[in-house]
């Protein structure tokens, strides 16, 4: 019994030690204004904020702060206050956000609640919000080689963010069964493998990948996680 209860302790501290919040991002740009959903998602749990640009102003942008719960690719959210998102006489009128996948990858869809012009009246309409990231072909083109100098193991850059849409890419060349970790207070971290398949799991000032399944580049996001500003970043190998 005390070999069998030291067994499941183990596996529920592997379980809490493995397991790291989602950051995730979705934007809809409009011709006026340009909306943006971040949360996180822990466990089932969800917490985030809505953001609204009018103009394409990020500095003068409306905020408003929701939680909520997760359970697989269905979020149910409530807005701080029960106060949400109101813009142009329409609002988000249903709590229950789905996550889906499309061609160009994973959307956020909303369902808003305002007036159909071609109908004169209100009604409810769905809204396809898409990851603020960049897709892999443009995060590789711009994406800058990291190096490290000789007998280092790790090698550091300074960030500089204007606008919390803003992300950066970076090159990380390792092989398969290394141990690769991320360091950026204050910044979100998420990795495309080098098969190009995104890494679901992504993280919040810091994000480690042991023993790595491929061999090859890996491509390293980072983006503000909140304010934008600079992020002293650090990239990792250890064998």
């Amino acid at each position: 019994m005390l070999k069998l209860l030291l067994f499941v302790l183990t596996l529920m501290c592997a379980a809490e030690g493995f397991a790291q919040p989602q950051a995730k991002c979705f934007r809809n740009d409009g011709l006026r204004d340009n909306h943006i959903v971040r949360f996180e998602a822990d466990g089932g749990d969800v917490s985030g904020s809505y953001f609204v640009e009018s103009g394409g102003d990020a500095e003068q942008a409306q905020i408003f702060d929701f939680s909520g719960t997760r359970s697989e690719n269905t979020l149910t959210v409530a807005f701080a206050g029960d106060a949400p998102p109101g813009v142009a006489r329409s609002k988000t009128h249903s709590a229950v956000w789905t996550l889906a996948e499309s061609a160009n990858g994973q959307i956020l869809r909303i369902t808003f609640h305002g007036k159909n012009y071609e109908t004169n009246k209100y009604a409810d309409y769905p809204a396809d919000f898409v990851s603020c990231e960049p897709s892999f072909a443009t995060l590789a083109k711009q994406a800058k080689r990291i190096s490290f100098a000789r007998g280092a193991k790790s090698a550091a850059v300074t960030l500089s963010f204007q606008t919390q849409s803003e992300c950066k890419a970076f090159r990380l060349g390792a092989r398969k069964g290394q141990n690769v970790s991320v360091m950026s207070p204050g910044c979100r971290i998420s990795v495309y493998l080098p098969d190009q398949t995104a890494e679901q799991e992504g993280g919040i000032d810091t994000f480690g990948l042991d023993n790595l399944p491929q061999s090859g580049d890996y491509l390293f996001v980072i983006s503000p996680a909140g304010e934008p500003g600079d992020c002293a970043t650090t990239f990792e190998i250890r064998n």
